[in-house]
């Protein structure tokens, strides 16, 4: 006599979470990457004079809100 061992095929399901785990870890790293630019360029223009960031439109204050959301035009 033979044990009949039924199996039923059930569909594998990934997790949502397993799913989303690449699309949040390029998501982590675009915005790593993103600060890191920020930060460069506000060093970068922080290492200005006063006369170079005034011929470029800029005030010493006004650089990270520059470098993180752009200047605004000019009326």
């Amino acid at each position: 006599m033979s044990l009949g061992i039924t199996t039923t095929s059930l569909p594998l399901v990934e997790s949502t979470a397993r799913k989303a785990r690449p699309f949040l870890l390029a998501r982590i790293a675009a915005a790593l990457a993103a600060e890191i630019r920020v930060r460069r360029d506000m060093r970068l223009l922080s290492g200005l004079g006063d006369a170079a960031l005034h011929d470029i439109g800029l005030a010493r204050g006004g650089i990270e809100n520059a470098v993180r959301c752009g200047r605004e035009p000019r009326r």
